[in-house]
């Protein structure tokens, strides 16, 4: 397995297998809980293409099986509270500092395979360094 870094997805291809996989991932939950968790396929796809987003993507062979979408811009989305950051972390927020993982997901037949492990080893630890 390996992990590969992507921003601003145009590939429609790329995308397609993207969306299965987070689909395959977040249907389980979408089905148990009562509110709404999964993205529909518009938000996801604008997610994708967004330059303030970085997402990290575990690979078996040519098959993904695990993602990470990180934000770089916490007014891109609808679920921080930019004056929340302003309020308590100045200085981080003015610095570009302040990022939000949107989503964690891995392929419920790859879960006990180490692909959640993998993408904290790599991924998440290369979005700490970059503070």
């Amino acid at each position: 397995m390996y992990v590969t870094r992507h921003s601003e997805i145009t590939d429609r291809s790329l995308i397609e297998r993207l969306w299965q996989l987070y689909r395959r991932s977040y249907l389980p939950v979408a089905q148990e809980v009562p509110t709404h968790e999964m993205l529909d396929r518009g938000e996801f796809d604008d997610q994708l293409r967004s330059a303030s987003n970085r997402l990290w993507v575990a690979w078996d062979d040519d098959q993904p099986v695990g993602m990470t979408l990180v934000s770089t811009d916490i007014r891109s989305t609808r679920w921080l509270s930019t004056e929340y950051f302003a309020k308590h972390f100045p200085d981080h927020l003015r610095e570009g500092r302040v990022h939000y993982v949107v989503w964690v997901t891995v392929d419920p037949a790859h879960q006990a395979r180490g692909s959640m492990t993998l993408l904290a080893r790599q991924a998440l630890a290369a979005e700490a360094r970059d503070g």
